[in-house]
């Protein structure tokens, strides 16, 4: 096992990770859905508002959006992680790039190319 998650008080019954990598989300049949951060590894968002278990959890491919289905038969559609948490990620991403392509030599003119 390389790392655990705990914070439900009743079976995880749906995960998804975020598509940076960064998060990921849990949903239990004790209706909350968590966001966690894999990094500081602890919950950084406890969503309430179903009536029975989340049944399926899905985050929109620009990772601004997580959306929960239920098993009372409602949709749930929230922010995925606050803004500065999303910027940060993406700025260690951009950073990494750049790291990455001016360790081989590239430097600022391809990224300027990708940018």
């Amino acid at each position: 096992m390389v790392r655990a998650f705990t914070g439900h008080r009743s079976n995880c019954s749906a995960v998804e990770f975020h598509p940076f990598g960064e998060f990921l989300a849990s949903g239990s049949s004790d209706t909350n859905l968590r966001v966690w951060d894999t990094r500081k590894k602890g919950c950084i968002q406890t969503y309430k508002g179903h009536t029975r278990g989340i049944s399926t959890i899905e985050f929109s491919p620009d990772g601004r959006w997580v959306v929960s289905g239920g098993l009372d038969n409602v949709v749930k559609v929230r922010t995925a992680v606050s803004t500065s948490a999303l910027f940060c990620s993406l700025m260690i991403v951009l950073i990494t790039m750049y790291s990455l392509l001016y360790s081989i030599g590239m430097g600022f003119d391809c990224w300027k190319a990708i940018a």
